[in-house]
């Protein structure tokens, strides 16, 4: 396999069948060796991913855990993205991927239910920061670390997913552990033992899907990754390393087929490629739904007061993860069919404000989401949204969508990522002037030293903070 500039000779009849090819393409991964739309597609990516951090780090969560973490830090070298002040890098990375995923806004891989991007980026920023590393270094280790975790996604996310187990972790910190494996300039072998330390050190549970425990996953595996690549680079060892040694935890879930779907085409094929910037402020299953309300509601000029029902279809997989007719938080209001129908239905969007904790004072949202009921349709696509409205006059109006704002057919345009990160930025952070240091974050491939450009994240003064969760 030749990638990046490297020649990579696939070793014979080990014990790690993917492990070993894919710490092979993270080592040997350049960033001129990336092909342009892979490259484009990192700093699509880096920009979305950043801008999201600094909105979430007003989440007063973020700041509790970095108020439980201060007596255990050291020595200050790393920026939290949004906050004033320097920590230790362990800590920047652990905090840097709580903000990135708190607001659900970062990203998604279509193909699979992970979304590791602000994970694996946060396992990078604090590193790359001390040690003064250009932006390229940067964006080619987040490849690094994507690829890896999306291949590992879409060969085993379906089959672990248990109903219990919330398996976006296990595969984000793997990623994380390669991504730091490759910012660290460590050998396939250093990589691939990484990797099988890291992936024994982080899960999830589909319980906290809506609260602050899964924020703190993403924060557990990128640090989790982030010390699996630097015990490896202190010739750590564990199982599944030397080449006829004990099976890596990594492979153990992998049967043949599967395995072959980790590693296939690998280096000449991305999954990169087909992650998603998000576009609206709820979970990503609902983007069709929030789609079709919008059409709907532009379409037929429809006002609220002439609404006697609404109806919507959807597919079993996501009725049970949405069919949420009570809340407590907005938060848990991004998860839920009834009330992200009735906030599309009265405001026209579903942007990070919609989800605020006030949104629950809100008495035409609170009305509007008891009118809304939710059936279960298996002719429905688990990636089309369908919704129907009776109105007080007798008259039915039905919208069906099948491509999404933001899904595998329909990526946002460049435009609209700069868009939607200048508005996240304005909102959470209006001094650190949006339109120019989104600019800057675009150009990250160019920096010589990103540890100005992050600097530039971090607002003169912390702003207030707000209970999102």
């Amino acid at each position: 396999m030749k990638q990046g500039g490297a020649t990579v000779t696939l070793t014979k009849g080990v014990a790690s069948p993917v492990a070993q090819p894919l710490a092979e393409l993270a080592a040997s991964l350049a960033w001129e060796g990336l092909s342009e739309p892979v490259r484009h597609e990192a700093r699509r990516s880096f920009v979305n991913i950043v801008a999201t951090m600094i909105a979430g780090s007003r989440d007063h969560s973020v700041h509790k855990l970095l108020s439980a973490l201060k007596p255990l830090m050291g020595p200050p070298r790393a920026t939290v993205v949004g906050c004033a002040g320097l920590v230790d890098t362990i800590s920047a990375t652990f905090l840097n991927a709580v903000s990135g995923k708190v607001l659900d806004l970062a990203d998604a891989h279509p193909a699979t239910p992970i979304h590791p991007g602000a994970t694996i980026l946060a396992s990078l920023l604090g590193l790359a920061e001390s040690r003064r590393l250009s932006g390229s270094e940067l964006l080619t280790a987040f490849v690094a670390g994507g690829e890896v975790a999306f291949r590992l996604g879409r060969a085993l996310a379906a089959e672990q997913c248990d109903g219990k187990c919330y398996m976006i972790a296990p595969y984000s910190v793997v990623g994380a552990a390669a991504a730091v494996g490759k910012l660290l300039g460590l050998s396939e072998s250093k990589i691939r033992n990484a990797m099988c330390i890291a992936v024994t050190q982080a899960s999830g549970l589909i319980d906290n899907l809506s609260d602050v425990a899964k924020c703190i996953g993403a924060g557990e595996a990128a640090r989790s990754g982030f010390l699996a690549a630097h015990y490896a680079q202190a010739d750590v060892v564990v199982s599944g390393t030397a080449p006829q040694g004990p099976v890596c935890f990594l492979d153990a879930f992998l049967n043949p087929a599967n395995s072959t779907a980790a590693i296939a085409n690998l280096g000449s094929s991305w999954e990169f490629l087909e992650n998603r910037s998000k576009f609206y402020a709820c979970c990503a299953f609902l983007y069709p739904l929030v789609d079709a309300v919008r059409d709907l509601r532009e379409r037929e000029k429809l006002s609220v007061d002439r609404i006697n029902e609404v109806v919507v279809l959807s597919h079993p997989s996501n009725v049970r993860r949405g069919d949420r007719p009570r809340v407590s938080t907005g938060r848990e209001a991004k998860f839920s069919i009834q009330f992200t129908t009735a906030i599309a239905l009265i405001r026209g969007t579903a942007n990070l404000p919609d989800f605020l904790d006030s949104v629950l004072s809100d008495r035409r949202v609170l009305e509007l989401s008891r009118l809304v009921k939710v059936e279960e349709n298996a002719s429905i696509g688990p990636e089309w949204g369908f919704v129907r409205v009776k109105t007080s006059d007798g008259q039915t109006f039905e919208c069906l969508v099948k491509q999404s704002r933001g899904s595998q057919s329909r990526p946002l345009e460049d435009w609209e990522i700069t868009e939607k990160t200048v508005g996240l930025i304005e909102w959470a952070a209006p001094q650190l002037h949006a339109p120019h240091l989104v600019e800057a974050l675009w150009n990250v491939n160019t920096a010589k030293d990103v540890q100005p450009l992050i600097a530039r994240t971090v607002p003169s003064k912390s702003p207030t903070m707000v209970p999102m969760t």
